[in-house]
């Protein structure tokens, strides 16, 4: 599966971004992130994205995970969020279903579990019309206990915020992933 992110990895970036810029980058790589742990396929993740390294150019580019290894950082809780959706979810033995294309957005499902990317830095809302979830279920964001959905008929509204990307489970069962 491919998605195509307008924004470079952290191993193409060059050191010295700050402010909104690299706020920027690590929302979208965040979705990146999320997209290839969920994905169909064996998931990956490169040296330091745990530690949301800067990357650049050489020396820079092989930064020490050792002496800087924070579990507390907020990427390195991130990734562990994802993870266990995946294990509690064992997303890999469901297929994956596309739910929503369009070009900035991105939502699919595993199982019970369903999935929104984006490509962009920007708040953008949609409609999944055939979600796959019975009528009124509600489902709750892991990253965003707050940011619950529910199921209709008519569809899922779900409002993808400053480019972050959303990974809902349902709701009673948001107490077993813990971020």
């Amino acid at each position: 599966c491919f998605f195509f992110f307008k924004q470079k990895t952290a191993y193409e970036m060059q050191r010295g971004l700050v402010g909104s810029e690299m706020c920027i980058r690590d929302r979208l790589f965040k979705n990146a992130l999320v997209f290839a742990l969920f994905c169909q396929g064996i998931p990956f993740v490169y040296y330091g994205s745990e530690q949301a390294f800067n990357g650049g150019n050489d020396p820079e580019n092989r930064e020490s995970l050792w002496d800087k290894m924070d579990m507390h950082s907020e990427m390195y809780k991130f990734l562990q969020g994802a993870n266990e959706a995946r294990k509690k979810y064992k997303v890999w033995s469901h297929k994956h279903v596309e739910r929503l294309v369009k070009d900035h957005v991105y939502i699919f499902n595993r199982g019970l579990v369903l999935i929104c990317t984006t490509n962009i830095d920007e708040t953008t809302h949609v409609v999944v019309k055939k979600h796959g979830y019975p009528d009124d279920t509600k489902l709750c964001n892991i990253y965003d206990t707050k940011d619950c959905v529910i199921a209709k008929k008519a569809g899922i509204e779900i409002s993808m915020v400053n480019g972050l990307p959303k990974v809902y489970i349902p709701g009673q069962q948001l107490s077993l992933i813990h971020i």
